[in-house]
């Protein structure tokens, strides 16, 4: 449901900003 999908694209995001903190550090 829609508490579900939110707790599904927060997870996403969080998981996102942190792929992208280590690319940046790799670099």
């Amino acid at each position: 449901t829609a508490s579900v999908a939110a707790g599904v694209l927060a997870a996403a995001g969080l998981v996102g900003l942190l792929l992208a903190r280590s690319k940046r550090e790799r670099q």
